[in-house]
């Protein structure tokens, strides 16, 4: 981390795989604005959402990916997103996460095409939906524990 400053610390301990359980939303295809895409990965698992699904196994070798064959629902694509996925071929692609806490991913095909992700981060913390009702409506939240040991 010393030898750059555009390091950013993730975590301690072992090596991990930094991209399981994350779910990641398209902002742009080869610097143009992109959306309706995602991809995921979990269980060394990798689930596209481009305008078919693809889904295959992967690992990873430092920043590249190892894409196994993926299985896809082929069907017709129209407009942008019929461009993006045509490009859209894992295999061998490297990736690389943003400084800014590793919410930001962009992945480069070999055959040069940027994709830049979002990080679709999971809402913690966030209020219960019916208690911001009571008491937006005056109401009063009695929280009854009914659990009993």
């Amino acid at each position: 981390m010393k030898a750059s400053k555009n390091a950013t610390f993730l975590y301690s301990g072992e090596c991990k795989n930094i991209l399981a359980d994350t779910k990641w939303n398209i902002q742009s295809f080869d610097d143009k604005v992109a959306s309706g895409a995602n991809i995921s990965f979990q269980d060394n698992t990798i689930s596209a959402h481009v305008c078919n699904v693809f889904n295959g196994s992967y690992s990873l070798e430092g920043n590249t990916f190892v894409v196994g064959p993926m299985i896809s629902t082929k069907m017709a694509c129209l407009g942008d997103i019929d461009t993006y996925e045509r490009a859209f071929d894992l295999s061998g692609a490297t990736f690389e996460l943003s400084t800014e806490g590793g919410n930001h991913m962009m992945i480069t095909t070999v055959a040069g095409h940027k994709f830049q992700w979002t990080k679709d981060e999971p809402i913690i913390g966030m209020p219960n939906p019916a208690s911001v009702y009571c008491a937006q409506n005056s109401g009063t939240l009695i929280i009854v524990d009914t659990f009993k040991d």
